[in-house]
């Protein structure tokens, strides 16, 4: 008979179904588990990859900008060119030579620098230039001596202290008004052509103020009214000192202590 073969049969297969079904789901956790595993290193994995990718990025801004610091280039110079309408003080003079018009003369600073001091002036001159261009002096000016066309020296008065100062020369000898290029100046020349309108820079240096002074008199063309109470600008120097504190006793003090010394009586 084989109805117990197929019963044995049947419950071979019955247990064999039952351990199947017990270990699926612990197979189902471990695969869920590496699953977890594999996807968090994924992610790790991109997360190091993005920061290496970011700090290379960075990397490379920090180097285009200071290759861009290094091709920029350098701060423009700054413009020094004077204005004739900037001058603090104005005078308009006809001309005295062989052209007709007038000239307006602009006091533009009077700056000490160190042991010198450096007067800046302008002139526009305003005439018919159709002919030709006119030269400042001997055209403009009516100066005393043919030759003596290149130098103009202005001169400062200081009238709080009865002094005067004058542009220095090679020769030792102070002059002012206008003088040859027989002698050198610390000064500009002005034997220049000079279009109508246009604007003509003179400038001359001056041993710098020996007293305490903050304005003075200029006195730049002969004949022609000078510039009041021009205004120094001493910058990082200062006014001359005049305090006597640190000067030797005067006799009357020497006496005095000689008066008080004991007298030599002779005696050891």
């Amino acid at each position: 008979m084989d109805f117990p073969l197929r019963e044995s049969a049947a419950a071979l297969g019955l247990v064999s179904l039952l351990a199947l079904t017990a270990c699926a789901p612990g197979d189902e956790e471990n695969g869920s588990a590496e699953g977890s595993r594999a996807s968090s290193t994924t992610e790790e994995g991109s997360e190091e990859r993005t920061a290496e990718g970011s700090a290379a990025n960075e990397a490379t801004d920090a180097e285009h900008e200071e290759s861009d610091d290094e091709s920029a280039p350098a701060s423009s110079p700054q413009d020094q060119t004077i204005d004739a309408q900037d001058a603090q003080q104005t005078i308009t003079y006809p001309m005295t030579g062989e052209v007709d018009g007038e000239i307006t003369m602009g006091l533009h600073s009077l700056e000490v620098q160190g042991e010198t001091m450096l007067l800046t002036v302008s002139f526009v001159p305003e005439y018919d230039d159709g002919d030709e261009i006119a030269v400042f002096t001997r055209d403009m000016h009516t100066v005393q001596f043919e030759n003596v066309t290149a130098y103009l020296l202005p001169q400062v008065i200081d009238r709080q202290h009865m002094k005067s100062y004058y542009v220095p020369g090679e020769d030792g000898f102070h002059r002012t008004g206008w003088a040859s290029d027989t002698f050198h100046h610390w000064a500009s020349t002005v034997d220049h052509p000079v279009p109508s309108g246009e604007t003509l820079i003179m400038w001359a240096h001056f041993p710098a103020p020996e007293d305490d002074v903050e304005t003075v008199d200029v006195s730049v063309v002969p004949g022609v009214q000078e510039f009041r109470d021009v205004e120094i600008d001493w910058g990082a120097h200062s006014p001359a000192d005049t305090d006597d504190s640190d000067e030797t006793p005067d006799d009357d003090e020497s006496s005095e202590d000689a008066d008080t010394e004991e007298p030599d009586d002779g005696q050891a």
